[in-house]
């Protein structure tokens, strides 16, 4: 793909991706997790959304398996939607323009490890 649809397509895959997650979590979340931990535990999760849950979105957001959850305990947690979105956004935008513009330029098997060490960084 050009590189402005191939951002745009990966972006708005993201996007949909977090949409979806952060509805379950406000769906089910609360459910399974009152299953998997003590009210303690939920308890502190919540307090941490609360208190960082955007900024926890925005930094996961390039890691494998943190991405995912931290989209769906923002849901759990019932974090306001604008912030969410617009961290989501933010974070979406910069993890698909690095995926962009280093699948363009690497070709072999080292894509996924290099795009993933700088959406890290």
């Amino acid at each position: 793909l050009p590189p402005v649809l191939a951002f745009v397509s990966c972006f708005v895959g993201l996007m949909l991706g977090c949409g979806l997650g952060y509805i379950l979590g406000r769906r089910f979340g609360e459910p399974l997790l009152a299953r998997m931990a003590t009210p303690e535990r939920r308890g502190a999760l919540s307090d941490l959304f609360s208190r960082h849950g955007v900024g926890i979105v925005a930094v996961c957001r390039p890691i494998p398996m943190l991405a995912e959850l931290s989209i769906v305990m923002a849901g759990s947690a019932s974090a306001p939607l604008i912030p969410f979105l617009a961290a989501s956004t933010a974070a979406n935008a910069a993890v698909a323009a690095v995926y962009v513009a280093l699948g363009s330029q690497v070709s072999d098997t080292a894509t996924f490890l290099a795009a993933f060490a700088a959406a890290c960084l």
